[in-house]
Formats: structure tokens, C-alpha cells, sequence
């Protein structure tokens, strides 16, 4: 996406709405309803139950392209809403077009006294075992999916989509970081920016085409059997209130953002730049991208666990974070920019 010039191209805008998603108010000001609309292949309601709806299918064992493995991933991020609805409708199939399958998923929190925890389950027509089939026209549902997250626990992300932190913007970029391909994202809440849309293509492109990067380079480096690619960037220390710039792209003690197929995976503390390098000025200011893409197979397994919420305390973990301070330590640039805000800050 960093190869892209003008998000303004038509093609550019075409690709961005194949996938949406949008802010809804729901009855909670600080738990919105909050929609996932693809406009891809879709599913039939007999297959809802081996696939979006599955649990340990193992289905994404051999696709090294998905991020998942275990056949939970998509599952996570129904603890999150009291509700979620699903509406799906597959591509034409010779000529005719399909009807749309309809669910309710809920969580069922059982008898405490009896039941060690609760479980989520999900509607079915009784007289197929399967999804609801609807006749939908297909000029008011095109085939894709729907997925509609009903008053959503955003936490610290509920602010309006269009502010650069506390907001669905900062959240998307943020954790696909690298984004394969541009989707949007829209606001539908009442508030200053309802009917608002913005197409998301992740913080390294941001950062790549952006105004307040001063510096920025990248190198390809062997790691075991497999490559790393590195990219790092050096915010401008000039303008309003510079060392809290970091913020807009990443948390400031996580800067350090260690990708696999664009999506954010884990990352090193800040303290690789302030300690391991001995550039404390610099830390507000530098952001590394590790682009794990390449990897060899075995350093996969060993670093990326299932939860894709950090990578895992391994050797291969330190042998990377190792090749991270390496590398930049290589870039006489870098220190001479933390001299140079050491004086500033002086």
C-alpha cells in the first residue's frame, strides 16, 4: 500500500469499499454497534457451521497466507458484544442467485452452580440444522457477509472514528499495521462526523508517505533459514508539541511493531532504543516496523503463538530482538539525529 500515491484514484476507491466497517449507536453511548460488511464470495447457510461459525475445524493449518491456525481466531471476538448477527449470501451460483443465511450468536452463561463456564451458541432452523435461509432481493444485500458486533465493547476505542487516537482510525491502522489491501471505515453514530468515511491502508504507509517523517530506511536481513525486512522511521521533532507525535502511530513504550502478512503480532518495548542503544531522545521519535512475512517455518512456530497478542519468550525471540538492535545500531544517522535532539532539548 506504501506504492500507492493518491488514495484519491478511482481504482483505489473501487477496492476500498469490498470491505467496510462501520460505527453504529446502539443504547449504550460507550457500547457501540459495530458492522463488518465484505463484498466477497460469501457462504451458503449449510456452510456457516464448518467455516465463520466453526471451532477447531483446523481449517487454516496449511495456509501459511492466514494469520490463524487453531480454528478459534474469529471466535475472540465474540466475548466483546452481547449479540452478534451474521448475514451471509454466496456468490451466484450458475446464473441463480443464492439465499442469504441469518444467525443470532449469543453467550449462554449456564448455571454457575453447575457449570464450570458459559458457551456461545447460535440460532439454527430447526427443520434443516442449519442457518436461516432468507429471500432477500439481492440489489438490498449483494453476496459477502455481514457481520454486526451489537453493542461492542471498544474500550478505550469508542471515540469518535475521525480523531487520531481513542478511535477505530488509530485502532485499525495500528493493528494492521501493513494492510494488505485498503478497506474503509465509517462513522454512523450521531455525532460531528456521522456520514463521515476513511479509507484505511495501516501506519506504515502513514509513515512512509507522511508529513512529519524526517527519516526513514529499511534494510533485508537473513534470519536463520528465512529474511526479515526492517523499515524504520524518525519523526520530525519540529511543529506543536513533537514527543507526543509517536502516539498518532503507536503506543510510545511499543514502538517497535513486529508484523506477519501486515497484521500487527506482537511487539519490543521502547527500551531497546532508551537502554539497548543508549539513544534516550530519541525514543519519542523512532518507529520500526519488523516485517516477519519471510520467515522460515520453524521460526513461525517458535515466535508467533495463536492469540497474536505478543510473540512468544523464546531464543528465536531474542535472536530477533537481537538482529532489531544490530541493525539499527549500523545506522550512524540514527545517532546523530539523538544528538541533535539532546541539544534541542537542551
Amino acid at each position: 500500500m506504501s506504492n500507492v500515491e493518491d488514495f484519491r484514484d478511482k481504482s483505489i476507491v473501487e477496492l476500498s469499499k469490498k470491505v467496510q466497517v462501520t460505527i453504529h449507536d446502539s443504547d449504550r453511548p460507550d457500547r457501540p454497534t459495530v458492522d463488518i460488511r465484505d463484498y466477497g464470495t460469501g457462504l451458503l447457510p449449510e456452510d456457516f457451521g464448518s467455516t465463520i461459525l466453526s471451532l477447531n475445524e483446523n481449517r487454516k493449518l496449511k495456509k501459511l497466507f492466514l494469520a490463524g491456525a487453531f480454528g478459534q481466531g474469529g471466535s475472540t471476538a465474540l466475548a466483546y458484544s452481547c449479540y452478534t448477527v451474521i448475514l451471509s449470501r454466496a456468490v451466484r451460483n450458475n446464473g441463480k442467485s443464492n439465499l442469504v443465511g441469518a444467525t443470532v450468536v449469543r453467550f449462554n452463561h449456564g448455571d454457575p452452580e453447575t457449570d464450570k463456564h458459559g458457551v456461545y451458541e447460535y440460532m439454527l432452523d430447526q427443520s434443516t440444522g442449519h442457518p436461516f435461509a432468507l429471500e432477500i432481493p439481492e440489489e438490498e444485500f449483494p453476496a459477502g457477509t455481514l457481520v454486526r458486533h451489537v453493542s461492542m465493547e471498544l474500550g478505550k476505542y469508542k471515540a469518535v472514528m475521525t480523531v487520531p487516537t481513542g478511535s477505530l482510525w488509530w485502532l485499525t491502522h495500528n493493528y494492521l499495521f501493513d494492510a494488505i489491501l485498503p478497506f474503509r471505515i465509517k462513522e454512523a453514530r450521531e455525532n460531528k462526523s456521522k456520514g463521515e468515511g476513511r479509507i484505511v491502508a495501516g501506519n506504515h504507509r502513514r509513515l512512509t508517505k507522511g508529513i512529519h517523517t524526517e527519516y526513514q530506511r529499511d534494510a533485508t536481513l537473513t534470519f536463520h533459514s528465512g529474511e526479515v525486512t526492517l523499515k524504520w522511521w524518525v519523526l520530525s521533532a519540529e511543529g506543536n508539541n513533537p514527543r507526543n507525535r509517536i502516539t498518532n502511530y503507536t503506543m510510545a513504550p511499543k514502538s517497535i511493531v513486529i508484523t506477519y502478512n501486515g497484521q500487527k503480532q506482537g511487539d519490543f518495548p521502547n527500551s531497546v532504543v532508551k537502554t539497548d542503544l543508549k539513544w534516550p531522545y530519541l525514543e519519542r521519535y523512532l518507529i520500526v516496523h519488523v516485517d516477519c512475512d519471510r520467515l522460515d517455518a520453524e521460526s513461525r512456530r517458535q515466535l508467533f503463538p495463536m492469540t497474536r497478542e505478543s510473540i512468544r519468550d523464546t531464543p528465536r525471540g531474542e535472536d530477533l530482538r537481537r538482529l532489531v538492535t544490530d541493525t539499527l545500531k549500523g545506522d550512524d544517522e540514527l545517532d546523530r539525529l539523538n544528538r541533535e535532539r539532546q541539544k534541542r532539548l537542551i
